[in-house]
């Protein structure tokens, strides 16, 4: 097995799936909480 491959690839395999959660709990959040406009929603997470 290549391990560049490999290490590469799982790696980023997890991420895609950790960040798919998520976005999914943060999307839930968002609507609970009432926020409907995107750039609100950055403000509020990054600012």
């Amino acid at each position: 097995m290549d391990m560049e491959v490999s290490e590469g690839w799982y790696p980023r395999n997890a991420w895609n799936r950790m960040r798919g959660t998520m976005n999914r709990n943060a999307q839930a959040l968002y609507l609970s909480a009432g926020y409907s406009d995107i750039g609100e929603i950055s403000q509020k997470v990054h600012g």
